[in-house]
């Protein structure tokens, strides 16, 4: 029930951001509910955080909104964040499961260039949240498969951002280990 809540408020709160260009706000909302996905490991969260994320990195590009297809995607993000809330309500998250394929399937009647763009943004996105979500503790294995990637690309891309060496980093210890570490140096 708490989940429910929770996913229907970050929809409402990315439709505001839409209608305000807050692209700020669109990455905090991606942000927020990929630590809950990485909690509940739930394709619902994951493909929000996604479809959140990529919507950041679109609405980013004002270079975008000059093509002929941008009112019809546009209106179709609000139309799915819509019937996205009203399937949650109902409790109905297989309805919502369903309206997320048509939302993605929408994108191939783009315009060709517009399209493009759009895939290879949200391609991008889910190997971004992929390597949270293993920054987080899942395996890249089960990260790659959730979100239907390429298991090399989210490699190669984890690689890059040293996110697989982050665990070992003092910095992200707690206090106690840290100081730990340091009593035992000056031994």
């Amino acid at each position: 029930m708490e989940e429910k809540r929770h996913l229907i408020s970050i929809l409402k709160e990315t439709k505001k951001a839409i209608f305000k260009k807050d692209v700020t706000a669109l990455r905090d909302l991606s942000n927020m509910t990929l630590h809950s996905a990485s909690v509940e490991q739930t394709d619902i969260y994951i493909s929000i955080a996604v479809f959140i994320y990529s919507l950041s990195k679109i609405y980013e590009r004002s270079d975008y909104q000059l093509s002929k297809s941008w009112s019809t995607f546009n209106k179709d993000c609000l139309t799915f964040i819509e019937k996205g809330i009203n399937y949650l309500e109902r409790d109905n998250f297989n309805g919502f499961r369903e309206e997320t394929k048509r939302f993605f399937a929408i994108i191939s009647k783009l315009d060709v260039k517009f399209k493009k763009n759009v895939e290879y943004v949200i391609y991008q996105a889910k190997i971004s949240k992929a390597s949270r979500l293993h920054e987080h503790g899942i395996s890249l294995g089960r990260t790659a498969e959730i979100l239907g990637i390429s298991q090399f690309d989210l490699q190669d891309y984890v690689g890059k951002t040293g996110i697989a060496d982050a665990r070992e980093c003092t910095i992200c210890m707690n206090v106690i280990k840290r100081l730990d570490i340091a009593r035992r140096l000056f031994k």
